[in-house]
């Protein structure tokens, strides 16, 4: 399942203009190393994008199900969804350079 969440997110990232199309396989890479993925199916079909809390909260349950974060916290979970978004935005410096 995580599987469809990380597409789903990218595509999230491509629909709002986080991702742009030329970085969905890097982004999609780097949320599989994240969670320590290693087999994905790239032509994976999302009939929709849920609004972004819902699809973070599926991936932090995973997260801590699987021991990729070690706390159901509130602290956790902001720094494990700040990691989560960090794949798919920009650094400062770019941001602020646009």
């Amino acid at each position: 399942m995580i599987t469809r969440w990380i597409r789903e997110i990218v595509l999230y990232g491509v629909q709002n203009g986080l991702i742009d199309p030329a970085d969905e396989i890097y982004v999609t890479n780097r949320l599989l190393e994240l969670f320590g993925i290693l087999e994905y199916d790239e032509g994976m079909e999302v009939a929709e994008v849920r609004p972004i809390h819902e699809i973070l909260e599926d991936m932090m349950a995973y997260a801590f199900a699987e021991g990729i974060m070690q706390e159901d916290t509130i602290t956790a979970k902001d720094l494990f969804d700040t990691k989560i978004m960090g794949c798919l935005v920009s650094a400062p410096s770019a941001i602020r350079a646009e």
